[in-house]
């Protein structure tokens, strides 16, 4: 009967030992198998969608959730919602993903971008994905009176960080654009960088968007109340001024009642003034520089007449 007891023990014992070894051997094949699959890092605070560390943009349900990943066959870097214009879209998820395009060299600029804005010592963004999502988020230069957005598509990847309606303004050799200091004219502004202005230069700049490139425009944008009602706009009205004045408001200048056309509005003389100046006003000029023959053309002289001298 002892004999019968041991051989069952022994069978048992014998059974319960290649038990555990093919559990082990089961649960080897699964750890190696699970540490192939790639996961993803993603926004994930997208109520709808959300981009993943390839860039590509998807949808809640079609994100593996075990992974964390998009499916392989969306394309990465979708700039649906973007406008090169500017580098800003209406999706913060389209941001991100855009924003990690090769042809907007993110590993270049995260390089030269620290995690803690102007602080050495936080150190640079290891990865485009991370440095995308922080670049993406709203900032005040996306902002109107504090508290509202300049438009709708609020995030933005480029440096500039803010929307804009149209193309920023160029200028031939001889001409710069100057802020003038609180109270100054623009001919006080451009006299102090050895140049002059010229009323007719000033109507590429009379808009929002040259505005808010070079003031915060933190109360808004808006154009004055009457066509000619005040010369010393495009300009922006300093943070001390009385409350009435509207002070961290832009300006531009209202072009004529019957007119859309800036050239029409100052031939009929209700354009920007160079002279023009008020107390707490920073103008906004556009200057003109001396020729190469050390002069510099007269305030009021045209385009055409400034280039037929320097033929």
């Amino acid at each position: 009967m002892r004999q019968w007891t041991c051989l069952v023990l022994l069978l048992l014992v014998a059974q319960y030992t290649t038990a555990l070894a093919q559990d082990s051997s089961s649960s080897s094949s699964s750890s190696s198998s699970s540490s192939s699959v790639i996961t993803c890092k993603n926004t994930k605070n997208g109520r709808h969608y959300l981009t993943d560390t390839s860039g590509r943009v998807c949808s809640r349900q079609q994100m593996n959730f075990a992974t964390g990943c998009c499916p392989d066959s969306i394309d990465p870097y979708s700039c649906e919602t973007c406008k090169d214009l500017d580098g800003c879209c209406s999706s913060y998820e389209h941001c991100v993903s855009c924003c990690m395009a090769p042809k907007h060299v993110p590993k270049e600029r995260m390089a030269e971008t620290y995690i803690g804005l102007f602080k050495a010592d936080t150190g640079h963004w290891s990865n485009e994905f991370d440095y995308c999502k922080s670049a993406c988020r709203t900032t005040s230069r996306s902002t109107q009176n504090e508290n509202t957005y300049i438009g709708e598509r609020k995030y933005c990847y480029s440096e500039e960080r803010r929307p804009r309606d149209s193309e920023p303004v160029t200028f031939q050799d001889d001409r710069f654009v100057a802020k003038g200091a609180v109270g100054a004219s623009c001919e006080d502004a451009c006299k102090a960088q050895n140049a002059v202005c010229a009323d007719e230069d000033t109507s590429p700049i009379n808009t929002c968007d040259e505005l808010r490139a070079a003031f915060m425009c933190e109360a808004g944008c808006i154009p004055t109340v009457q066509s000619g009602e005040s010369d010393e706009y495009p300009g922006y009205v300093g943070v001390k001024a009385p409350k009435n004045d509207r002070p961290g408001t832009c300006f531009i200048q209202r072009y004529s009642a019957d007119s859309t056309s800036p050239v029409r509005s100052l031939l009929e003389g209700t354009g920007p003034k160079c002279d023009a100046k008020s107390k707490f006003v920073h103008r906004l000029c556009i200057c003109r520089r001396a020729s190469s023959n050390g002069m510099v053309p007269a305030s009021g002289q045209s385009h055409r007449s400034s280039e037929e001298e320097r033929r």
